[in-house]
């Protein structure tokens, strides 16, 4: 990817032959300047995507189970992906298996059916993103 460059305002001083450019410049300045820091490493997945990230104390094999996300006004959720899975206990053993949630959609909440991958009777964290349609 290519680096930014190192420009980040545009300062008046350099339009001093047109009088009403102080009036564009500041505020296009500001969304400039905002916009190099957020695209230098500055975007979070919370701050800056809509979406409902959970972490959830799961039990493998004991399902289903239900919660509520909050994905703004009229949106429903359409993806929902595992992104991290840890053995709740003080010596976790390494999963080796793919780990993948089935889920639905019912009654204003997200229903897991079914984690594969994980061992039944075991107690995980697991990590989900949940995303609208």
């Amino acid at each position: 990817m290519a680096k930014l460059p190192p420009v980040k305002r545009i300062i008046k001083e350099d339009f001093l032959e047109v009088p009403w450019i102080g009036k564009l410049l500041q505020p296009l300045s500001d969304f400039m300047e905002n916009v190099y820091f957020a695209l230098n490493a500055k975007l979070t997945h919370k701050d800056n995507i809509l979406s409902d990230i959970r972490t959830l104390d799961v039990t493998g094999g004991v399902f289903p189970m239900s919660f509520t996300v909050n994905l703004g006004a009229g949106s429903k959720p359409g993806h929902l992906v595992v992104t991290k899975v840890t053995e709740n206990t003080d010596n976790p053993a390494v999963i080796t298996g793919a780990v993948f949630a089935h889920w639905d959609f019912q009654n204003n909440k997200v229903r897991i059916r079914n984690i594969s991958g994980l061992t039944p009777g075991v107690r995980y964290n697991v990590t989900v993103i949940v995303y609208p349609e």
